[in-house]
Formats: C-alpha cells, sequence, structure tokens
C-alpha cells in the first residue's frame, strides 16, 4: 500500500512537531534517554526525530503517546508501557491499581502493533495486530489500521462487543487489501469483586496468548479461536468469556518471536515462552531475555501485561520498625470483617513471619522484608516474602512451638513456597466472618 493511501486517516493519528516534542518532552523533566526507554527505540532516534531528520510515522505516533496519555512516573524498564485502572474508593489504601504492559519488539520499522485503549468501567481494549510482510514494507499497512483502529474506538459511547469490533476491522481488511491476524481481547473489573477481572477474548490467525494466574503452571485458554482475517459479516464469532482473579499475566506474542525462539517452530517457541515466564527471571526486563544479535527473519513483538492485584505490596528493611508497624496498622485498619480475636491472632502471626524472616532468611542480619495484603471476595490474605535463599523445610514448619506454629494458630490457611527469586513466601490466609451464633462463629 503506498504512503499517500494514509493521508485520509491523519485525522486519527495526530502526529506532533519536532519542536512540540521537544518542549513537552523538557516540560515533564525528561531527558532524551528518558522518552527512549518508554518508547522502546534508541536515544539518537529521538534526537533525529527531535531535529526532523527523522522519518519515522509509526514511532512518532508512539512518542505522542507516551508524551500525551502517559502518567508522570519514573523510568521503567526498557521498552515498558503501563496503563492503570483506577482502584475502588478507599481512603486507607492506595488509590490505583495498575496493569502492568511491558513490551519488546524489533525492527523499528515493522507493521506488528500492541493497542491499548482505556474503556469506561474500569476497563482496558487490547489488541494485537501481526501484519504481513516484514519490517518496513509492512509498515505503512500497520499505520493504516493502527490510526484505522484508534478512530474507530474513539467514535464507541460505551465498551464494544469484540464480535463487532472483528467483524469491523474485517469490513477494513477486505476494502484496503491488507493481509492480517490478530488478538483482541477487553479486560474489566468485575462488579462485586474488585481484585477480579472479567476476560474476554479471541484470536483471528494470532497465536493463542498466555493466561497465567497465581500457580506458575497452571496456564488458562486464553482466547476463543475464530477464523482467519477477514471474517465475513455472518460469521458467527465465539469469544471466550471467564473471570481471574489476581495475580494473573497474559503474555502476547507473534507467530515470528516464538518462531525464533523455537528456532522456526512455534510450539517449541510457546514452550519456551511458557517456561521462562514460570521460572524466576519471569520478572526481569524483557531484553534479559530476549536480545540477540541474530537477524530478524520475521517481524517479533512479545507483550507481557501482568496484574498482582494487592492493595498493600510494600517492601522494607526487616530492621525498620516504623514500616514494620505501619504494615501491621494498616492491615488491622483493613480487616473490618473479622472479629478482634481473630484480628489480634493474624497480626500475631504477621509479627511472627517478619521476624522469623530476619531468623531464616539473613541468619539475623538485615535484608529485604516485602509484605503483600489482599482483600478478596471471602478472605483475607497477608504475604510475607525475603530476599533470601529458601531454606524453609517440611520438618521446619511442623516443629512443635516453632514460629511457624504460631503463624498457622493464627490463620485459616497456612502455607510456605519457594518465591520465584528463591527467597521464600509465607502465605496467611484469614476467612471473612458473616454472623456469630451460640454455636459460634461462621464464615463465608
Amino acid at each position: 500500500m503506498p504512503l499517500d493511501a494514509l493521508s485520509g486517516i491523519s485525522q486519527d493519528i495526530p502526529i506532533m512537531t519536532p519542536d512540540e516534542i521537544r518542549e513537552t518532552r523538557r516540560a515533564r523533566g525528561w531527558t532524551q534517554a528518558d522518552l527512549a526507554k518508554r518508547v522502546g527505540c534508541g536515544q539518537s532516534t529521538i534526537s533525529m526525530i527531535e531535529k526532523g531528520t527523522r522519518d519515522a510515522p509509526l514511532i512518532m505516533v508512539e512518542v505522542e503517546r507516551v508524551l500525551i496519555q502517559e502518567e508522570d512516573r519514573p523510568a521503567a524498564t526498557t521498552q515498558a508501557v503501563h496503563f492503570v485502572l483506577p482502584e475502588f474508593d478507599r481512603l486507607t489504601l492506595p488509590p490505583k491499581l495498575p496493569i502492568n504492559v511491558s513490551r519488546w519488539q524489533r525492527p523499528d520499522y515493522t507493521g506488528d502493533f500492541l493497542y491499548m485503549q482505556p474503556l469506561a468501567g474500569d476497563a482496558v481494549l487490547v489488541a494485537a495486530v501481526d501484519i504481513a510482510g516484514h519490517g518496513a514494507s509492512a509498515m505503512p499497512s500497520g499505520l493504516y489500521l493502527h490510526g484505522w483502529l484508534r478512530g474507530w474506538m474513539h467514535g464507541q459511547s460505551a465498551p464494544p462487543r469484540l464480535e463487532n469490533l472483528v467483524i469491523e476491522m474485517s469490513r477494513e481488511l477486505r476494502q484496503t487489501g491488507i493481509d492480517a491476524t490478530g488478538f483482541f481481547a477487553i479486560i474489566s473489573r468485575h462488579r462485586s469483586r474488585p481484585h477480579t477481572v472479567t476476560y474476554e477474548a479471541i484470536t483471528c490467525g494470532f497465536p493463542p496468548p498466555l493466561l497465567m494466574t497465581e500457580t506458575p503452571t497452571a496456564t488458562l485458554d486464553s482466547t476463543g479461536t475464530g477464523p482467519s482475517l477477514p471474517v465475513s459479516d455472518q460469521e458467527q464469532l465465539q469469544p471466550v468469556r471467564r473471570d481471574v482473579s489476581a495475580p494473573w499475566r497474559l503474555v502476547i506474542a507473534t507467530d515470528g518471536m516464538l518462531g525464533r525462539l523455537g528456532n522456526r517452530n512455534e510450539q517449541d517457541g510457546l514452550r519456551k515462552v511458557r517456561k521462562w515466564q514460570s521460572g524466576g527471571e519471569r520478572d526481569l526486563p524483557l531484553e534479559s531475555y530476549l536480545s540477540t544479535d541474530s537477524a530478524v527473519v520475521d517481524d517479533e513483538l512479545l507483550a507481557v501485561l501482568q496484574w498482582n492485584g494487592w492493595d498493600i505490596n510494600m517492601p522494607f528493611d526487616v530492621d525498620s520498625h516504623s514500616e514494620r508497624h505501619w504494615a501491621i496498622n494498616m492491615i488491622e485498619a483493613s480487616t473490618e470483617h473479622l472479629s478482634e480475636e481473630r484480628r489480634s491472632r493474624l497480626l500475631q502471626a504477621l509479627v511472627e513471619g517478619m521476624s522469623n524472616v530476619r531468623r531464616h532468611a539473613y541468619g539475623g542480619q538485615s535484608g529485604v522484608l516485602r509484605v503483600r495484603f489482599r482483600e478478596e471476595e471471602k478472605s483475607y490474605r497477608v504475604e510475607i516474602l525475603d530476599e533470601g535463599t529458601d531454606k524453609v523445610t517440611t520438618a521446619v514448619t511442623s516443629k512443635p512451638k516453632s514460629g511457624f506454629s504460631i503463624m498457622k494458630a493464627g490463620a485459616d490457611d497456612f502455607s510456605v513456597r519457594r518465591s520465584h527469586t528463591g527467597g521464600t513466601v509465607v502465605a496467611l490466609v484469614a476467612r471473612k466472618l458473616i454472623s456469630k451464633t451460640s454455636g459460634g462463629e461462621y464464615a463465608l
């Protein structure tokens, strides 16, 4: 498709001038390197764009989106962007709960793209599109389709139905002759369970992503499998719909990415991605796993969306008494559906768990302690993590009168597991109370 075919959608892709890019960046207090990290390109590319000597429309669209739509925050890992869903009203807890999105893509000139659009009702649309072709030759088609999707979404007064989106995009593909595959999803906060999302998704010729839950080896069916694009207007599409509780992560990869990782075998590549995203390196920057000097055979795109769903997620030094007390006070104030006696037992278990970290993880020395708290539909969950080496055995946790026995006594459910970074995670769960009778207390 010739570049002049893009002229009809210029209103959907407002490109800032080089001077506007430079002044907006400076107003945010960012260096060229800061902006490059957020966009996922080299600093030299930003420098040339600001001088007007680099004609890179697709990159400039991303530059504009980052400058206009991104919230101010410290620079994230290379090629990472963040979309935030508002937290439910709760004055004592953090006001926002983020869906973090990290992305890897090469080459710079490509038609493949990841599109995310916040929607009304605490929801977000996710679309990943793989344009047929390679490198710069596919970029005009990708830019056109990105602009069409952006314009179509701006014309929606309510969150769209995925079936309608796929059919409307198919009409556009037939008119333009663009060849593409796609993954489309809407992720929205559950109406009655604030730490659960309603997930709806469909693929059309695109490799089904990995939808991974808290258990690292548990991967849910992530999509309904639709026909290849374009679909007919009469096609009966069947997206998958499910409720997914935090924490979860959605790993999206194009066939070019999977083919490279699997030595031209996409299924082998998918297995490698699943193993990587289930292991201790999954939270490292994507480039630490994906960087390569090999030539690009097919354009590559991989994105990881994740939501941990914690109301409190606080790291601090194990010797910091003030922060330990802050965490205890916050959890005490947030467990309103527990009796005084059961809340006291849970807090005692928390105190013992934090003390245990110093003994078992760091041998009595200083170290990093992390406390996480989440209110769930029928319970409260507290987790205590360390960054030491996991040395906690079943024999240790079963020992009478040990710290672990105190923790067990203070919680309705108790578990110890190895973290992805090699440390120990102690989980305490207290079930909510709904009524008291002469026979005792009854949980939800």
